[in-house]
């Protein structure tokens, strides 16, 4: 059985690899007979998956986040590639490589970690930077902060993903700040270290892949984040109430739209530099990861539906060529 990744997946392919289960749910056709719908996964992304016979055989041993001998074959079904399942078989640890499934860390997590207490050191109000710290000097939370994921799969969805996307969030207020001097520069770099802070309480790893807790669908990690921060707020004798207006709208805003899960629209000049900046990283690492997960010789990724698109990836050398020169 050797592993091919769901990125190098193509229309009428044979398929005889291991793939963790991703998502599972037991649906009927129109003449009422259940099918098992699934979504596989490995580090390279997920694909739908149907199987028609055998489910009882196989439900015991196919539950979200195990890994699964899958075979099969390939099929275009209005536009989405997916697999029509014949068989599943229950696998071992030994019988597959772990590697293949959790996309690994992109970045050194102590030196993120660092680079995250330079960046809360950095702020130079005070009551921000007592907030600051009752979250990220709480060993626990940093630890799980630390290791949680962005995303269940759009984007940063792998271990420490969150930390990058906090990180780079970040960078990009620095920017915005050096060309728009004007804002609270203490208020929006607390906003933008904070704003998913609720997702150590949205996401567990469950085996193989990320799942939402209870709270996490429920309830959503703007709402998880907001009840954590009026807590932590209400314990800081003397808070100014104004501040902690200002920093409570700029992270319930942060989706900026209501469509995005937003409780309320932007409305402060720092709310909108952070819904931009979290947009504009989340959308840019996405395309990347999706351009990144591409097999090479296809000049267009795969259709992205959140995106409602498929990439351009044009021809694509192993590096730039030099400019000719011109005499």
């Amino acid at each position: 059985m050797r592993k091919i990744l769901v990125s190098g997946l193509v229309d009428g392919q044979m398929v005889d690899c291991s793939f963790a289960i991703y998502e599972r749910r037991i649906l009927q056709t129109k003449e009422k007979k259940d099918y098992l719908s699934l979504e596989l996964a490995d580090r390279s992304g997920t694909i739908p998956a149907r199987m028609w016979d055998n489910l009882k055989a196989v439900l015991p041993f196919a539950q979200v986040g195990t890994v699964v001998r899958v075979i099969g074959v390939t099929q275009n079904y209005n536009g989405i590639l997916q697999i029509k399942v014949s068989d599943l078989q229950p696998l071992n640890s030994a019988e597959y490589c772990q590697d293949d499934f959790l996309p690994p860390r992109r970045h050194s997590q102590d030196s993120q970690v660092q680079l995250l207490h330079r960046n809360i050191g950095s702020v130079a109000n005070p009551w921000l930077l007592t907030l600051l710290n009752s979250f990220f000097l709480d060993q626990e939370f940093l630890h799980r902060f630390a290791d949680a994921p962005a995303a269940k799969i759009y984007h940063h969805a792998y271990l420490g993903g969150l930390l990058d996307h906090t990180l780079a969030v970040v960078a990009i207020l620095e920017r915005v700040i050096e060309i728009h001097p004007e804002l609270d520069r203490a208020l929006l770099i607390t906003a933008g270290l904070l704003h998913d802070a609720g997702k150590v309480e949205t996401y567990v790893q469950q085996g193989f892949v990320f799942d939402f807790t209870d709270c996490g669908r429920l309830l959503d990690h703007v709402v998880l984040l907001d009840r954590k921060v009026q807590v932590k707020i209400l314990q800081i004798s003397g808070f100014p109430p104004d501040l902690a207006v200002r920093l409570s709208h700029a992270l319930l805003s942060h989706h900026g739209e209501r469509e995005n899960g937003s409780p309320v629209l932007p409305m402060t000049a720092e709310a909108v530099a952070l819904y931009h900046a979290d947009n504009l990283d989340a959308q840019v690492q996405q395309c990347t990861e999706l351009l990144e997960g591409t097999p090479s010789g296809e000049r267009w990724t795969k259709f992205r539906h959140n995106l409602g698109k498929a990439l351009f990836v044009g021809e694509r050398a192993a590096t730039d060529p030099e400019p000719s020169s011109i005499d």
